[in-house]
């Protein structure tokens, strides 16, 4: 992790906005908003900034903060007028955006094989943990123009779900057949999802069976 210092005059900026030393600030890395000019595509979970707020450690809460997530740096972004840092994320226990009214939570998961990345919790409660990490790479293109080598590069956003399993993350595709399979192939579940006429292959919808799922566990 980059642990260069935030620039003074950001830092102050950050401590006369919060009225005190926002510790989570003092370790981030100033970004260049514009440093992926050359690359197509777009490495950010959101489409436009969002306000959300962050949980540090010990508690405190930083409500009301314009962020985003790069899934190429895996870390997130605070927006502070015209500068840029990347969190220190040591020092946060959780990043919270709501969407759609539906509150979206991240933390930095402590199991392989995306330990110590930020993932977003898709629902965890009663012994089911599910949770799903965006993720981004570059692939590079390599075409002859005139006799020249020119390189076109792409942002290629690609996300991955994960189930605890007897205290190991699995993998998993988000297609019903599968989700039903990993949940037991219980004939109640399928029931429930066509009564009630869920796409569990959507976050809210995979969401709102793992908190049946659980409860039924109970």
């Amino acid at each position: 992790m980059r642990t260069l210092i935030i620039i003074p005059f950001l830092l102050a900026f950050l401590i006369q906005g919060f009225g005190q030393e926002p510790l989570i600030f003092q370790n981030a890395t100033p970004v260049e908003p514009n440093r992926y000019e050359k690359i197509e595509g777009n490495p950010m979970l959101f489409k436009d900034w969002q306000t959300g707020r962050i949980i540090g450690k010990g508690g405190t809460i930083f409500p009301d903060i314009t962020l985003n997530y790069n899934g190429y740096a895996h870390g997130f972004e605070v927006k502070q007028g015209d500068h840029y840092i990347e969190l220190d994320e040591s020092q946060c226990l959780m990043v919270e955006v709501l969407q759609n009214g539906d509150t979206m939570r991240f933390v930095t998961e402590l199991l392989p094989p995306v330990q110590g990345q930020w993932v977003e919790q898709i629902y965890v409660g009663n012994g089911v943990y599910c949770i799903k990490h965006f993720n981004v790479e570059v692939s590079t293109q390599v075409v002859q123009n005139v006799g020249n080598k020119v390189e076109f590069k792409r942002f290629n956003p690609i996300a991955h779900y994960f189930f605890l399993v007897d205290g190991e993350m699995k993998e998993f595709r988000p297609k019903r057949k599968m989700i039903l399979k990993m949940l037991g192939s219980s004939k109640e579940i399928e029931k429930y999802v066509d009564d009630n006429g869920i796409d569990i292959e959507t976050d809210a919808g995979l969401r709102h069976l793992l908190e049946y799922y659980a409860q039924s566990k109970m």
